[in-house]
C-alpha cells in the first residue's frame, strides 16, 4: 500500500512534482497531498540535521564564481563536499557563508556591510 511517507519519499528522492501529481491522481489518493507535505517537511529536517555543513550563496552565479574559495573555506573547516547542504538567500546580497557544526566563515556582503556601517556610527 502506498501511503503519504512513501510519496514525500519519492519527491525527496528527486521525481519531478508533476510526475508525482499524476501518480496521485491516477491512483486516487489526492487525499493524501496535505499528509504527503507534512512527509516531506519532516524529511527536509531530517537531511538538514544530518548534513555536516551548509553553504549560503546570494545566487546560482555566486556558487559558480566563488567554488575555488567556498572550497577553501570548506577545507579549513574539515568538511567534504559530499555532506554540505547547498542554499540560495540573496539577502547575504553576494559572497557566501559556510556554516559546519562548530564554525562559520561568513564572507558574504551583506556581513561587510553590517560590519561597515558599526564601524562608522561608533
Amino acid at each position: 500500500m502506498t501511503n503519504a511517507k512513501e510519496y514525500a519519499q519519492a519527491l525527496h528522492g528527486g521525481v519531478a512534482v508533476e510526475t508525482l501529481l499524476k501518480l496521485v491522481n491516477k491512483r486516487g489518493h489526492e487525499r493524501l497531498l496535505p499528509r504527503i507535505l507534512l512527509e516531506l517537511k519532516k524529511l527536509e529536517q531530517f537531511t538538514l540535521g544530518h548534513a555536516s555543513a551548509k553553504v549560503v550563496v546570494a545566487s546560482g552565479t555566486d556558487l559558480k564564481k566563488l567554488k575555488i574559495e567556498i572550497a577553501n573555506a570548506m577545507n579549513k573547516l574539515g568538511i567534504s563536499e559530499e555532506s554540505v547542504l547547498t542554499e540560495v538567500d540573496e539577502s547575504i546580497v553576494g559572497g557566501f557563508v559556510v556554516k559546519g557544526k562548530d564554525a562559520l566563515v561568513d564572507l558574504s556582503y551583506k556581513s561587510m556591510l553590517v560590519g561597515l556601517y558599526k564601524n562608522i556610527v561608533n
